[in-house]
């Protein structure tokens, strides 16, 4: 599969954020914990979101306490630093979420 443009566009500026070597080697925890729709979005007065409906789950990564979020169709677990988040090729919806929800 062929890298979303989206992320052409951020692989500079990932890079860039990876020169800083205190940076590069952060401590990041992703989980793929499926959160409720409660808990992800609230009580909308909508009921056509897809997480109520159950076809995505909310992925979570948390570097020093501050955390950042994606929805995804394949959620999973990771532990790491970031250098090796962002050097995931992302070629599926795992490993774009991860990116996105570091980010």
């Amino acid at each position: 599969m062929e890298k979303p443009e989206v992320f052409n566009k951020l692989a500079p500026y990932l890079q860039n954020l990876l020169t800083d070597k205190e940076l590069s080697s952060a401590s990041v925890r992703i989980s793929g914990k499926a959160l409720t729709p409660k808990e992800a979005i609230g009580s909308p007065d909508r009921d056509d979101f897809p997480i109520r409906k159950g076809k995505e789950k909310l992925m979570q990564a948390v570097i020093d306490g501050f955390a950042g979020q994606a929805y995804t169709d394949m959620p999973g677990e990771f532990e790491g630093v970031l250098e090796e988040i962002f050097s995931f090729p992302p070629t599926d919806n795992y490993r774009r979420a991860a990116i996105i929800a570091t980010l």
